[in-house]
């Protein structure tokens, strides 16, 4: 159980790593990991609920340093997206200008369609 979070944290710490890096390319090669580390805490929750005794000392640790990664990913991601929304807002004004109510216009990617098969 407690390797399952320490597994977990890792894939959450190399998240962390790839968001501070200039390229998508990085965090999209996380993905997978990212989807091994749900079923690992997935599988800590069935045996948490199972558990007759209550939580070892160094559990409570393991599962308070994932907080912690989680804490700082969930900012980063928070933190680029609004920096990401404010470049899509100063782009729509220099590109449409701005709405009668006095906000930048919307930013109009051209369309486009991608098939995979």
């Amino acid at each position: 159980m407690q390797s399952n979070i320490r597994d977990a944290r890792r894939h959450i710490e190399a998240l962390r790593a790839a968001l501070l890096l200039p390229s998508p390319d990085p965090i999209e090669q996380c993905l997978p990991a990212l989807e091994e580390a749900v079923r690992n805490l997935i599988s800590v929750e069935q045996e948490l609920r199972g558990a007759q005794s209550p939580g070892r000392p160094e559990l409570r640790a393991e599962l308070k340093s994932l907080e912690t990664e989680m804490r700082i990913v969930k900012g980063l991601i928070a933190n680029g997206a609004a920096f990401y929304q404010g470049w899509a807002k100063m782009l729509g004004a220099a590109a449409a200008g701005y709405t009668s109510a006095g906000q930048p216009a919307a930013l109009q990617p051209p369309g486009s369609i991608s098939l995979r098969g």
